[in-house]
């Protein structure tokens, strides 16, 4: 049987990594800065950043900034010939995107005509056929009427 008692090689390996930090008495700014700005499962970066912004300590920041003599530049107004020809092509992309749906409806619509109007023709056709059948009669004397006033007119 195992003896609970001692300890296992990686708990033994913890405690010494602890003791260790613990002995570390001089920090610089740039650790406080990290601590309070990443979580706890991010790793510090190897090396220091160029400019220390923002975060939960913002004194310390800027304190650091004006320690090292380092400013935020403003890249806003810079030229970005990459960046303005991703645009364009992203806008010429849509703007034929728009020309195949287009296209898409046009194709669409003539469809539509070119069944539509072969039915409504027959569907006319229909009514009319109906209606005679319905009243002889008055389709009779309709067509009488329309024969007599064309031949009055000519």
């Amino acid at each position: 049987m195992p003896d609970i008692t001692q300890r296992s090689p990686a708990a033994r390996s913890f405690e010494q990594e602890q003791a260790r930090q613990a002995t570390i008495q001089s920090r610089s700014p740039l650790d406080g800065v990290l601590d309070d700005t990443f979580l706890a499962s991010d790793p510090p970066a190897m090396t220091a950043p160029g400019i220390v912004t923002g975060g939960a300590d913002i004194e310390a920041a800027e304190t650091l900034n004006a320690q090292t003599g380092l400013v935020e530049e403003s890249t806003s107004d810079a030229p970005a010939p990459l960046v303005d020809e991703a645009l364009a092509a992203n806008r010429l992309w849509k703007e034929q995107e728009e020309v195949n749906a287009l296209r898409i409806e046009v194709a669409r619509l003539q469809d539509a005509v070119v069944t539509g109007v072969p039915r409504v023709g027959r569907l006319a056709i229909e009514e009319i056929a109906n209606k005679v059948r319905d009243r002889p009669l008055t389709v009779a004397a309709m067509i009488g009427a329309i024969a007599f006033l064309t031949g009055a007119t000519r």
